[in-house]
């Protein structure tokens, strides 16, 4: 089985590669963004529309 991937700092690692600083923000305050998106015969469902709404709230 494998043991998936990361994505951190711009860059896809193994999640044992994966190390942020105790100083990120995002440790510190727990500030962070989830969203989750749907695909539909191999297509994103209504991708735009999802990426406008993520990126609102990563600006807030």
């Amino acid at each position: 089985m494998s043991e998936g991937t990361v994505f951190i700092d711009n860059d896809f690692v193994s999640p044992a590669d994966a190390k942020m600083s105790i100083f990120d923000v995002g440790f510190i305050w727990g500030d962070t963004a989830y969203d989750v998106t749907s695909t539909w015969n191999n297509w994103f469902f209504m991708l735009e529309e999802h990426l406008d709404r993520f990126q609102k709230s990563v600006d807030r």
